[in-house]
């Protein structure tokens, strides 16, 4: 491994090297990029859109991940590395599509089918969301109470006003509507 120099080099000479194309090389780029989520473009790339170039540190991690069997346990293995993140909170996508298969075939051995996988991991920060939602749900519950004791304080007063008969009907009547007003409200309130 690290057979690569540390230099910038060119998505080109990055290609000739590990024997891929240059769509190739982007898209390792690509995986990179999402593997190491948390750091910053110019730690990757250097130069203009023209004359770019790939940094060392870039430089060799696409030479570890065309070495790599598993792309995705790669990326996998590198988001491990990033200092006080909660996976918990990560919600990892994985998309996975074939590539290219090749047959090898060595001497006195069955041939062995290798299929190249080209993923693609998107990483989330979900404590944001979780947040909101859960301010959310106690907004929802605040307002189901306050609807609850309207909804017994209205009873209360309709069943002051009938007989036992009448009593039940408006009962039935506004048990309806409750449920209809509590179900308006868990659908955020439309």
């Amino acid at each position: 491994m690290n057979q690569l120099t540390d230099t910038p080099l060119s998505s080109s000479a990055i290609a000739e090297f590990l024997r891929v194309s240059k769509p190739t090389i982007s898209q390792y780029y690509k995986k990179i990029r999402h593997a190491y989520y948390w750091m910053s473009d110019s730690d990757f790339i250097v130069g203009s859109r023209n004359k770019r170039a790939y940094t060392g540190f870039c430089v060799q991690q696409m030479e570890q991940l065309s070495s790599s069997l598993n792309h995705e346990q790669w990326i996998l293995d590198v988001q491990k590395q990033k200092p006080n993140e909660e996976i918990s909170n990560l919600d990892i996508q994985v998309e996975a599509e074939i590539v290219q298969t090749l047959t090898l075939a060595k001497p006195d051995y069955a041939p062995l089918v290798v299929q190249q996988l080209e993923l693609e991991v998107l990483a989330y920060d979900l404590t944001e969301i979780k947040q909101s939602t859960s301010l959310t749900l106690n907004n929802l519950e605040a307002g189901m109470e306050n609807a609850g004791e309207a909804f017994i304080s209205r009873a209360v007063e309709r069943f002051k006003k009938v007989g036992v008969i009448a009593a039940n009907q408006a009962f039935a009547a506004m048990t309806t509507e409750m449920n209809n007003e509590m179900e308006r409200l868990a659908n955020g309130g439309k």
